[in-house]
């Protein structure tokens, strides 16, 4: 104190109120330190859990199950994540899991999602406690495991246009009406009357009506987003066979061919665009799927019910707003590396 023994008594008093202020900010800011850490302490508690009884990393991918989606900014928040915790292409990790919930989001980012993911591990498991849609799929197929809970499940691959909403499965599946109203009706034509060979041109008639709905602007563009959706995927598909083909259970041959038949069916070929894919059907498929122990989605569950508690009490998928292609706002996805 003896800087402030040649100091008027009133000044005096400011420095010394200065200093407790300080303090006490201080104080607070490693309150709010302490707090930040713990407000998540049950949903660490709950991972660590999950980590300790499988024995490898967990790796959680949340979105909100309203305003979450799958979008290319995600790419450099995973790499990020990963590289926090001091991994790179010389220190990979031997396996992973994948924790995935999601309703889906743009089907041409899951492709360099599951590259950037795999620069830091051998091969993963991909759980879906619930459900993982659309793009969610996506990142399914390139995995070399893929477990469902109880009730998990997949989608197709919803491609649809912009602000119209028109989806690709909707357009094959008029393609096909056409095809067989024109098959239909030259059969009765021909039935009626057999000497002659009839032809109808319903099909482009219903054709012309459908461009008229779509621009073919459009159009085109969902041909060539579907397209290119169909070559990630069967670029992804590669992982989840991949053990199969060294194993000498499938041949080259026969894993293209299956890969083309599970592709047809997600992308151009489901009965709709919401239509569901249970364990049941995606072994069908032949897909490399099982059912989770009871064991460990007694385990998982919870996470995920803790993961949208936290998000309603705003601790994690923070709200970032509205935009000119998110009219209904965003929320940021929830993305942690657990490792043992």
């Amino acid at each position: 104190m003896d800087s402030e023994k040649g100091m008027r008594p009133g000044m005096v008093k400011f420095m010394m109120g200065l200093r407790i202020i300080v303090i006490c900010m201080a104080d607070t800011t490693d309150d709010n330190t302490d707090s930040e850490n713990t407000k998540l302490r049950g949903l660490d508690t709950l991972a660590t859990n999950i980590v300790k009884v499988r024995e490898r990393p967990l790796f959680i991918m949340y979105y909100d199950d309203n305003l979450g989606s799958i979008c290319e900014t995600d790419i450099e928040e995973i790499y990020e994540e990963f590289r926090l915790q001091q991994l790179d292409g010389n220190n990979k990790l031997d396996h992973l899991d994948i924790l995935l919930h999601t309703t889906g989001g743009d089907p041409s980012t899951p492709y360099l999602i599951v590259q950037t993911i795999r620069q830091f591990t051998h091969d993963f498991t991909v759980m879906v406690p619930l459900y993982a849609y659309s793009a969610g799929t996506l990142i399914c197929l390139g995995s070399n495991d893929l477990e469902f809970g109880p009730y998990g499940r997949l989608s197709a691959i919803d491609i649809s246009l912009g602000e119209s909403g028109i989806q690709i499965i909707s357009i094959y599946h008029f393609l096909n009406f056409a095809k067989k109203c024109r098959k239909e009706i030259e059969m009765v034509l021909n039935e009626i009357n057999s000497k002659r060979d009839l032809k109808t041109n319903v099909d482009s008639e219903l054709l012309a009506v459908m461009v008229q709905q779509v621009e073919s602007l459009g159009i085109g563009s969902l041909e060539r987003l579907s397209h290119l959706t169909e070559y990630y995927s069967k670029l992804l598909l590669n992982y989840m066979f991949e053990k199969k083909v060294k194993e000498g259970v499938l041949t080259p041959n026969a894993r293209d061919e299956l890969i083309g038949h599970i592709v047809n069916f997600l992308v151009f070929e489901s009965p709709s665009h919401d239509f569901t894919i249970d364990l049941d059907i995606a072994v069908n498929l032949q897909m490399p799927v099982k059912r989770m122990s009871v064991r460990d989605f007694d385990l998982v569950l919870p996470l995920i019910k803790e993961l949208q508690q936290e998000t309603q009490n705003g601790n994690i998928c923070h709200y970032l707003g509205k935009s000119a292609s998110r009219p209904d706002g965003y929320r940021k996805p929830f993305f942690r590396l657990y490792k043992r």
